[in-house]
């Protein structure tokens, strides 16, 4: 394979990183999940605690993330694809009330769950690397 012909499939698969939306997925979505079950923003500073009232009718586990949590549970991972790149797009679609947790309410302090892990991000930076220079998925 000549240089040019290697090149040209380079350019092909950054046009098209379609091949590599589904473990981009599985990346951030599980990362997102380890990053709830630890009680941590995406950045790993530890949730504020939960009041007692508030955790006596609740049960275990980190602030935002007791057993069954809606948040935990309803966080999906969407993949863009714009002209030029991937774009990662992490949202609670049927949750309204996350949003109360990032700002924070009168009674409630801010618990952002937003964001993405710097681990993360470099793990699908390496996936789509991966995939762009070699083909591999």
């Amino acid at each position: 394979m000549g240089l040019l012909e290697r090149n040209r499939e380079i350019l092909a698969r950054m046009r098209d990183l379609r091949p590599v939306e589904s473990k981009l997925r599985a990346i951030f979505e599980a990362g997102k999940r380890d990053q709830l079950q630890r009680g941590v923003d995406a950045q790993g500073k530890a949730f504020a605690p939960l009041r007692p009232g508030t955790l006596k009718g609740r049960g275990l586990g980190p602030p935002l993330a007791p057993p069954g949590s809606r948040i935990v549970s309803g966080y999906r991972v969407r993949i863009e694809f714009p002209r030029a790149g991937v774009r990662i797009v992490g949202e609670w679609p049927g949750v309204p009330f996350v949003k109360y947790h990032a700002s924070g309410t009168r009674k409630m302090v801010a618990r952002n769950p937003g964001g993405f892990r710097g681990e993360d991000v470099g793990a699908g930076v390496k996936v789509v690397r991966d995939y762009v220079m070699t083909g591999r998925r």
